[in-house]
């Protein structure tokens, strides 16, 4: 068997070619990947601060709800005193009276 220098030059260019080929495939693929993975990373950052904006709203409001039930609990309670005053004040003035 006889050995071509000329072809197995031929062959070697192409396998170099062939690997540059490949290796630039290989780099374009990793950085394609590692965009989606940080495009991923930010859309999860996202999704987690709107979740938690949610949730402090949800948190506001309840609290906002809270004082107002607070608020009109006190405001009852002051009505109701003052009722007892006037009813006491009026049992007074007409025990005075007669």
């Amino acid at each position: 068997m006889k050995f071509d220098l000329e072809q197995a030059g031929v062959e070697a260019r192409q396998c170099a070619d062939l690997l540059s080929q490949a290796q630039y495939h290989v780099t374009t693929a990793r950085k394609i990947d590692e965009q989606e993975r940080e495009q991923r990373r930010r859309q999860e950052e996202e999704r987690e601060a709107l979740r938690q904006k949610h949730l402090q709203e949800q948190v506001d409001i309840h609290r906002q709800t809270h004082r107002q039930r607070q608020e009109e609990r006190e405001a009852l309670r002051q009505k109701h005193l003052q009722e007892q005053v006037d009813i006491h004040t009026q049992t007074h003035r007409r025990r005075g009276r007669h």
